[in-house]
């Protein structure tokens, strides 16, 4: 009797796991991308490199930069931009960071832009159960800021902008966001630069931008998600009972 109880006892810990351990998302596709644009009186340069998954949650990494030289004018136009993105071995969390910019030669330069299209960084997934995606988000700039522009968060499974740090003249920002997931249903988080300037030659400087985006997805407490585990835990608190019963019937005939 002893040997069932412990046996039953075991299986009610496996359901109970099986509950309360189901994955809270399934990662489907992430990309990285940035494009780098210069121009410098006549002469223009593009740069444009981006990143995907082979294997899901791996770290992915680009770097650009755009150099355009002017000849005629004796001055050039420079744009440049990196980023990292990372996760957590769960999937369940990871981080974005971005460092885009732009110098220029005595201020000359005709435009530069880092727009890039389809968003800088994109993650799509899955919630295999209710819960809450939240991000946090730092944003700092230096130089001349005029143009940078910050980031926006678009949060494209339930349509919007979940987040706009959009500021022509300072785009610094610190702060967080969140949207709630439903069990079933597909996701995709987007971060997009808007950092672009056009002009005549004196509006021009050195200038740049750090983005640090932190976002982590968390299941509602005490969601069940397999049948299967429920019935489980129920047939073995059934069994339980009736050997605690069993029990105390056999105590009381002896």
């Amino acid at each position: 009797m002893l040997e069932l109880e412990r046996t039953l006892a075991i299986a009610a810990a496996i359901g109970l796991g099986a509950v309360s351990m189901a994955a809270p998302a399934a990662p489907i596709s992430s990309t990285l991308s940035l494009t780098a644009f210069a121009q410098a009186g006549p002469e223009s340069a593009t740069d444009t490199q981006s990143a995907s998954w082979t294997t899901p949650l791996q770290p992915l990494s680009v770097s650009v930069r755009a150099r355009a030289n002017d000849v005629v004018g004796e001055g050039y136009a420079e744009a440049f931009g990196s980023a990292q993105a990372t996760w957590a071995a769960d999937g369940l969390s990871g981080n974005v960071t971005f460092t885009i910019g732009w110098d220029t030669a005595n201020g000359y330069a005709s435009a530069v832009d880092l727009r890039g299209s389809g968003g800088d960084w994109r993650y799509t997934f899955v919630a295999d159960t209710d819960g809450v995606f939240s991000i946090d988000y730092s944003v700092t700039a230096s130089g001349n800021s005029f143009g940078l522009w910050g980031w926006f968060v678009r949060w494209d499974g339930l349509g919007g902008d979940i987040l706009t740090t959009l500021d022509a003249f300072n785009p610094s920002l610190v702060g967080s966001a969140s949207r709630p997931l439903t069990a079933g249903q597909t996701y995709t988080i987007a971060l997009q630069n808007n950092a672009n300037l056009s002009g005549p030659d004196g509006l021009f400087s050195s200038a740049s931008m750090d983005g640090l985006f932190n976002w982590r997805i968390v299941p509602t407490v005490n969601q069940v998600s397999e049948p299967s585990a429920l019935a489980l835990l129920l047939t073995c608190a059934l069994a339980l009972a009736w050997v605690h019963r069993h029990r105390r019937a056999t105590s009381a005939a002896g």
